[in-house]
């Protein structure tokens, strides 16, 4: 399903559904660090980085100076991002719509709560790769 979501975004607006999470992202936090949006989006700031040079060259996105701290750049949507995400926009209510009906509110409430605990127990550390001295040595057999 995300690969026929990134398809139809694609065609629809330019952009993936990742970065059009990080131009939501920015329209509501514009003048944060890429720093904040990896932390705000729960991704590595490596792509993070990525992600924000791509935008960058489709003119959505704009890099700054850091007024604060000259060594850091802050993000900015530009006009052009602003128009991917009213293309976008139409698309992502049609689908909620359509999971509100196929499912139901309460439902849709049950699952968003199961997602942000699973999202937490990552952050938290427990899909992390065990150490060489944690591992169960009957697993190494």
């Amino acid at each position: 399903m995300s690969l026929q979501i990134d398809r139809v975004l694609m065609q629809v607006s330019g952009i993936s559904g990742p970065q059009a999470g990080a131009l939501f992202y920015l329209e509501k936090n514009d003048g944060c660090q890429q720093k904040d949006m990896a932390n705000g989006l729960k991704l590595d700031t490596s792509a993070i980085t990525g992600m924000v040079e791509r935008l960058t060259k489709k003119g959505m996105i704009a890099k700054q100076r850091s007024e604060k701290d000259k060594r850091a750049f802050t993000l900015h949507l530009t006009p052009g991002g602003r128009e991917a995400l009213a293309n976008v926009q139409p698309m992502l209510d049609q689908f909620n719509l359509h999971m509100l009906d196929k499912f139901g509110a309460e439902k849709l409430s049950h699952f968003c709560e199961v997602l942000t605990e699973l999202m937490s127990l990552g952050q938290k550390g427990c899909f992390s790769q065990p150490s060489a001295e944690s591992e169960d040595p009957s697993l190494s057999q």
